[in-house]
């Protein structure tokens, strides 16, 4: 078809252009959820080379959401290992969960992670609760009260 063929001519520089466009944003998205498998796989891959300046730009954190939702289960879980499995480099994730944008990647991660990665979040966000509280990120810390009765940030 027509929009394989432009996805084939593109290179990284200009995905990277589109994917934060504010308009072509949409046509990428589109691409991530209807088109062919070797597409996605090209623009997921895109999107996880820079997964943090993605998922903390107005348009782009569009795209990250949508790999995450439409990504075959081994990209989502390379995606959410990103994200979540940043224990060893905690700032990472502490700069995406007080993110006006990047919060709700987060928060979809919160959804989609299995118990190991949510538990890597839990663990980064149990000492910050206090500051994260009077940030968007307070919408993640609800999100895993409600996921994990257990588990209680108050």
């Amino acid at each position: 078809s027509e929009s394989a063929a432009i996805l084939d001519e593109l290179r990284d520089g200009e995905l990277r252009r589109l994917i934060e466009d504010q308009y072509a944003n949409y046509v990428v998205q589109h691409a991530i959820q209807f088109g062919r498998d070797q597409d996605r796989a090209i623009l997921v891959a895109a999107v996880r080379a820079n997964l943090v300046d993605f998922s903390r730009h107005k348009f782009a954190s569009n795209v990250v959401e949508k790999c995450l939702d439409h990504g075959n289960p081994e990209q989502r879980a390379q995606l959410i290992d990103e994200i979540a499995a940043t224990a060893d480099d905690r700032s990472t994730l502490r700069l995406l969960i007080v993110d006006n944008f990047a919060n709700y990647v987060v928060q979809k991660v919160v959804d989609l992670a299995d118990d190991r990665q949510l538990n890597n979040i839990i663990q980064v966000l149990k000492p910050i609760v206090h500051q994260v509280k009077h940030t968007p990120g307070k919408h993640i810390l609800g999100k895993i009260e409600k996921r994990c009765p257990h588990v209680n940030f108050h």
